[in-house]
C-alpha cells in the first residue's frame, strides 16, 4: 500500500509544478498586456491585447484554484 501512496504524492507533486509553472506564465502574460494595452490606441489590436490579458487572468485564477484543491488532497 505504501507503494500506492508514493506513487499518488509523486502524482501530485507533479501536478504541482505544473499548476505553479502555468500560474507562472499566466501572471507573466498579464503583466505584459497590461503594459502594452497602455500604450496601444483603441482599435481591434487593443482589443486583442485585452482579451489576452482577460484569459491569462482566468487562468492564474484557475491554476490557484487547481493548486489550493491539490494541498486539500495532500492534506
Amino acid at each position: 500500500m505504501g507503494d500506492v501512496a508514493e506513487k499518488v504524492e509523486t502524482t501530485i507533486d507533479e501536478a504541482q509544478r505544473v499548476v505553479d509553472i502555468v500560474e507562472d506564465v499566466a501572471e507573466g502574460v498579464d503583466k505584459v498586456a497590461e503594459e502594452a494595452v497602455k500604450h496601444l490606441p483603441d482599435g481591434k489590436l487593443r482589443d486583442a491585447v485585452e482579451f489576452v490579458e482577460k484569459v491569462a487572468e482566468d487562468i492564474d485564477k484557475h491554476a490557484e484554484r487547481a493548486e489550493d484543491e491539490l494541498e486539500k488532497v495532500l492534506n
